[in-house]
C-alpha cells in the first residue's frame, strides 16, 4: 500500500510515533507552542460568551495569538511534531480537551507559509485525534492531513492543496472559495456548504444535504452520495464522472 510518496513503513513510523511530556519540556519550541495553544484556550473561554458566530470569536483569537505565534521561530517540522505533542498533553491531562486545536493548527500552518512560502508539504499525523477546523483558512499551503480530520476541514479556504489520508466529519470545505481538496476516505453530512468555488474529490461516500447552498465549485464523489441538498444554488457535483446536478 502507498499513500501518495509515503511508503506503508513511512506511515507506520508517523503515526506510532511517540512523544513524552518529558520530550516536550525538553523541546523549548514544543513547550512555546503549547503554551500559547493553553492560552488560547484560557481566551476562548472569557470571550466565547460574548459573540453570536463563531468567526468573530476565531478572528479575535488569532489577533490575541498573533504576536507570540509569530516570534516563535518554528518550523515545518516542529508542526507535524506539534500533532503529538498535543495528544500526549492530552493524554497526561494536561489539556483538558482538544476545543479549538484544529483551529490553532490553522494559525501556526498558514503564519508558517505566509512568512516562507514554502512548496514543502504539512505533514500532520492524527493517529487518535480528529481535530475541528482543520486548514481553516488556508492560504497557498500544501497540507496532508494523516488519519481523519474533524468537521469543518477547509473552511473558508482560499487557496493550496489538502490531501486527507483517512475520513472527514461534517461540513468539510464549508465556505471554501479557492483550491483543491482529496479525501481518501468518506466524508459524513453538509459536505460543501456554502462552497462558491474550488475542487473537493471524495474517494468514498458523502452523506446527507452535500452541496447545501452550494454556489460554485466542483464536488466529485467516487462512492455513493446520501442526498444533494434541495438549497443547492449552483456549482457541479459528478458522482462516478458524471455530472449529475448543476
Amino acid at each position: 500500500m502507498k499513500l501518495y510518496d509515503l511508503t506503508e513503513t513511512e506511515y507506520t513510523s508517523i503515526m506510532q510515533k511517540d512523544v513524552s511530556l518529558a520530550k516536550i519540556a525538553e523541546n523549548q519550541i514544543q513547550k512555546k507552542l503549547l503554551d500559547i495553544f493553553i492560552h488560547l484556550q484560557q481566551e476562548a473561554v472569557l470571550l466565547t460568551p460574548r459573540y453570536q458566530y463563531a468567526y468573530f470569536l476565531l478572528d479575535d483569537l488569532e489577533k490575541i495569538e498573533e504576536k507570540e505565534i509569530n516570534d516563535t521561530p518554528y518550523t515545518l517540522q516542529d508542526i507535524g511534531d506539534f500533532c503529538f505533542t498535543l495528544a500526549s498533553s492530552l493524554e497526561k491531562k494536561i489539556l483538558a480537551s482538544d476545543q479549538h486545536a484544529g483551529f490553532f493548527m490553522s494559525l501556526l500552518v498558514n503564519n508558517h507559509h505566509n512568512k516562507t512560502k514554502t512548496d514543502e508539504e504539512y505533514i500532520l499525523p492524527f493517529p487518535t485525534l480528529k481535530l475541528n477546523r482543520l486548514c481553516y483558512k488556508l492560504a497557498g499551503a500544501n497540507v496532508r492531513i494523516v488519519g481523519d480530520s474533524g468537521n469543518m476541514t477547509g473552511e473558508a479556504m482560499e487557496s493550496g492543496k489538502i490531501i486527507i489520508t483517512g475520513n472527514s466529519e461534517n461540513f468539510t470545505c464549508a465556505h471554501m472559495n479557492k483550491g483543491s481538496v482529496q479525501i481518501l476516505g468518506n466524508c459524513k453530512d453538509f459536505t460543501g456548504m456554502s462552497l462558491s468555488g474550488g475542487k473537493l474529490q471524495i474517494q468514498g461516500n458523502c452523506g446527507i444535504e452535500t452541496g447545501k447552498y452550494m454556489k460554485g465549485g466542483t464536488i466529485k464523489v467516487n462512492g455513493t452520495i446520501e442526498t444533494i441538498s434541495e438549497s443547492k444554488e449552483g456549482g457541479n457535483i459528478y458522482l462516478r464522472n458524471k455530472k449529475i446536478s448543476t
